[in-house]
């Protein structure tokens, strides 16, 4: 593959527009760099071994395939950011005008993101920026993200911590509390690659990061149904309405950074939840990833 293309794997996901957008509207092209993005499993750590057989230059998702590598004796790179807030929220089966995190203490739980480590370290680490304890609110853990829906619904918990957009949206379950908030921007999704490839590859790999910055950007600055129309093509198997209204809810998240630049800041707060939450291996720090 020359200097001048890139291979990118991730998940084929909505949660990474920019990425799409970019080479829908050329902002990758503009930049001098020509891009293929290759779909993978959602969640899957064999993502990394696209960078070892040479599939992929860089790998998006969670900052964990990064740690991945380390455990496996590679030099990983963080190039770029995605994504800066998780997607998680506290829901409750009636509307809470006057919701309080304090509102928790005392109150059970019922935890469906069980698949993945990451909702659980930030949900971990937003109750202890607003004061909480763990041993002072009750979880319910082991449920699927459906079972933990039906449950809830049927009487079992105060609470439940989901991904709104994993549950059907009529279940009437109402939103009360999003765990971003409590958090604050992280390096949700990363673009990582190798210290070699990111030696070797440097000018691309900044050109890519320019790109995907304008797409954030662009998302920013278009309506959700402009947004969707781009999309649509990508996203074949998704109604247009529901792709619009995806859109339309990461723009109110601020979910994508406009800067694809790691920020310092936001990698050491996501590195002290880590941390907290026993994923952090000892001796290693998210910052001696960013380079």
């Amino acid at each position: 593959m020359s200097s001048s293309r890139l291979a990118i794997a991730s998940a084929h996901h909505l949660a990474y527009a920019p990425q799409y957008v970019a080479q829908a509207l050329g902002f990758f092209e503009r930049e001098g760099v020509e891009v293929e993005l290759l779909a993978c499993p959602a969640g899957d750590s064999a993502i990394i071994d696209t960078l070892n057989n040479g599939q992929a230059d860089l790998v998006l998702g969670s900052v964990l395939f990064a740690l991945r590598m380390v455990q496996e004796g590679l030099s990983p790179v963080l190039v770029a950011q995605s994504n800066q807030n998780t997607r998680h929220w506290l829901m409750a089966r009636e509307d809470q005008q006057t919701f309080v995190w304090g509102k928790l203490r005392g109150a059970t739980v019922v935890v469906s993101p069980t698949n993945v480590p990451t909702p659980w370290v930030a949900f971990r680490q937003a109750l202890f920026n607003k004061g909480l304890a763990l041993d002072e609110v009750a979880f319910v853990i082991g449920y699927s993200a459906e079972q933990a829906v039906s449950e809830f619904k049927r009487g079992v918990g105060d609470f439940l911590l989901v991904d709104p957009e994993s549950i059907e949206p009529r279940t009437g379950l109402k939103e009360v509390a999003s765990v971003a908030a409590a958090l604050g921007p992280v390096p949700w999704s990363v673009y990582c690659s190798t210290s070699v490839l990111a030696a070797e590859k440097n000018r691309p790999f900044v050109a890519f990061r320019q790109a995907v910055s304008a797409a954030a950007i662009w998302l920013y600055d278009n309506s959700a149904q402009e947004a969707s129309r781009v999309l649509a093509k990508v996203f074949a198997d998704k109604r247009a309405t529901d792709i619009a209204a995806q859109v339309a809810r990461y723009q109110r998240a601020e979910l994508w950074v406009p800067d694809a630049t790691v920020n310092p800041a936001h990698v050491a707060t996501w590195d002290d939840a880590l941390r907290r939450g026993g994923l952090m291996p000892n001796g290693l720090g998210l910052a001696q990833l960013c380079r």
